[in-house]
């Protein structure tokens, strides 16, 4: 009897054992995470959710979604009340700015911080690889790499790499590499205390300077000539070098530094030296050094400084505020000169007065005396666009001048621009009131998938309101035609010619409405490209000019050889004409 008490002793022990373990493990088939500012799912394994450690377990091809990234991972372990994952195996971690890859990541997605370890990552068509890489919130960057290299190569060998012991990522502002070392292939040929890559202010974007090298050339005319462009950043230090120098012709060297003394006071200074020939010979030259002090809060600046000009030997003193919020951007300025006493003003005012209209003034004095003024109205619709401008003071006056410019018009494959102007334009000494209408029209026409035809058209007519009536009109068309063909699945060939044509009629009454460049004129160009079996390899032959009906010369006649590689090229060019030849590399 005593023996069938104690085993159902042991049997109800058992039993409870059992419901608790059972009530610790559970899948989250019937536990609802909806409330949860997250999903978690996977496509081949099982989630479980372990009440005893307040944690959930998730394996085989694992989802992790929250409202500003995606976790695709092997393996999971979440921990709900704290926010924090630990994930591993096959790493992706994809947001807003990077798509992040390893082996094991260790994230907070409620503090939005964690590392990610044997790491790559590829931004703006840089590839990235790091042994750790941290996710930041406390700094104004979001990511940090450490022990890491970058390049634009898409080789596992890459032809070059760049390696740092850290690199700090501002989204959609900069890259900061420090303690870096330049490697083509495994020859380390530079070395830089740090080294800044820049967001392009263009339409296309990326990421401009991805490589600490300039570029190089030769041609007879200018002989040798370079580009390079550096920028840098240390403890609160700021700064920008650019040069592009040919050995007999132009010079461009511009030097721009900001000390950050604390986040209200920078010191500022700014080398600039430029000597440019134009076309009809006229030198253009500047050279001067400017440092000052500015102070700035979130709305408003405020700076005061001097210039020195090389050229003049002027000394002026400047200051300039600056002021934006919401709809204004207002700054004011002034330049004295310490040794005429001169003073020079300037005022400039944008104001969006709604989404579609668009405000703005600029002035500029001497001495007090008005010299310059423009005035705009902008207004920016669903159909038409139009400027009303108000222009003194310069080389072309618009007195006022109404500018329309209607949208694109696509119609059965033929796209038209057009634009209307009227108002009064003074240039070069002489006013009149006048109306120019611009057409111009494009037809692109595919014939076969190796062979296309392009049409252009357009119409220029100046109508002047003078007691003669004068007019001046520009007819200009074309017809270009393009057609490649694979010789054989690595020989591709191209074949191009186009023909353009420009006449005027009538007399320019202002000498700016005046058309360049009249006449007829044929382009011809042919290429070869070899494809190689390194993947983005390639080897080009390009020959090409342009005739000139009505001189019967040839102008621009060229023959290139390019060999180009997935990140780099270097080509050689041959000039019969001229019996001129260049050289040039170029990194992408």
């Amino acid at each position: 009897m005593v023996s069938y008490y104690k085993k159902g002793i042991m049997l109800f022990f058992m039993i409870n054992i059992l419901i608790i373990l059972s009530s610790s493990v559970i899948a989250t088939e019937d536990i609802s995470i909806n409330d949860q500012p997250y999903s978690l799912e996977t496509t081949d394994g099982e989630i479980i959710y372990d009440y005893q450690h307040g944690q959930i377990m998730a394996t085989g091809g694992v989802i992790f979604t929250s409202p500003d990234l995606l976790l695709e991972c092997n393996q999971l372990l979440l921990f709900p009340e704290t926010g924090l994952i630990e994930a591993s195996g096959d790493v992706t971690l994809t947001s807003e700015y990077s798509v992040l890859t390893g082996t094991y990541l260790q994230y907070n997605y409620i503090s939005k911080a964690g590392l990610i370890r044997n790491a790559a990552s590829e931004i703006e068509q840089v590839y990235f690889k790091s042994q750790e890489i941290k996710l930041i919130t406390e700094q104004n960057y979001q990511l940090e790499l450490v022990d890491a290299a970058f390049t634009k190569c898409i080789h596992a060998q890459p032809h070059y790499q760049v390696k740092a012991k850290n690199i700090q990522i501002y989204p959609d502002d900069r890259i900061v590499a420090q303690n870096v070392e330049f490697y083509w292939r495994r020859v380390k040929l530079l070395t830089l205390p740090v080294y800044v890559m820049k967001y392009s202010e263009s339409e296309d974007g990326g990421l401009d300077n991805t490589i600490p090298l300039p570029n190089i050339g030769y041609n007879t005319e200018d002989g040798l000539y370079l580009d390079y462009n550096y920028a840098y950043e240390y403890k609160g230090l700021a700064g920008e070098a650019s040069f592009s120098i040919e050995q007999h012709g132009d010079r461009k060297v511009s030097i721009a530094q900001n000390y950050r003394i604390n986040p209200a006071f920078s010191l500022l200074n700014n080398y600039r030296y430029q000597k440019e020939i134009e076309e009809d010979g006229k030198l253009e030259e500047e050279h001067y050094i400017n440092a000052g002090i500015e102070y700035g809060r979130t709305n408003f600046t405020y700076y005061n400084g001097l210039e020195y000009n090389f050229l003049n030997r002027d000394k002026k003193l400047s200051s300039l505020f600056k002021y934006q919020h919401e709809h204004v951007d207002l700054s004011a300025g002034i330049k004295y000169n310490l040794d005429t006493a001169q003073r020079e003003e300037a005022l400039k005012l944008n104001y969006l007065l709604t989404a579609r209209y668009h405000l703005s003034l600029e002035q500029d004095y001497l001495n007090e005396r008005p010299v310059r003024a423009l005035y705009r109205i902008n207004y920016r619709g669903d159909l038409v666009n139009w400027e009303l401008i108000q222009q003194e003071g310069s080389e072309t006056e618009y007195l006022p001048y109404l500018m329309i410019r209607p949208q694109q018009i696509a119609l059965q494959g033929i796209s038209l621009n057009s634009r209307l102007g009227l108002g009064r334009v003074s240039n070069a000494g002489v006013t009149a009131a006048k109306i120019k209408s611009d057409f111009t029209l494009k037809k692109d026409i595919e014939i076969s998938p190796a062979f296309n035809l392009g049409f252009t058209g357009g119409l220029i007519n100046h109508q002047y309101f003078t007691p003669q009536r004068s007019y001046y009109r520009v007819y200009q068309g074309g017809l270009s035609t393009a057609y490649q063909t694979a010789i054989t699945p690595s020989i591709l060939a191209k074949i191009g010619l186009s023909y353009q044509v420009k006449k005027e009629a009538g007399t320019p009454l202002i000498a700016v409405d005046r058309a360049k460049e009249l006449g007829q004129s044929l382009k011809p160009e042919f290429g070869v490209s070899f494809l190689l079996p390194e993947e983005g390899s390639s080897l080009e032959v390009k020959l090409s000019g342009l005739y000139y009906f009505e001189s019967g010369e040839w102008d621009q006649t060229e023959i290139m050889l390019t060999r180009n590689y997935d990140c780099y090229s270097y080509s050689l060019d041959y000039n019969p004409l001229e019996q001129a030849f260049g050289f040039r590399i170029s990194f992408r």
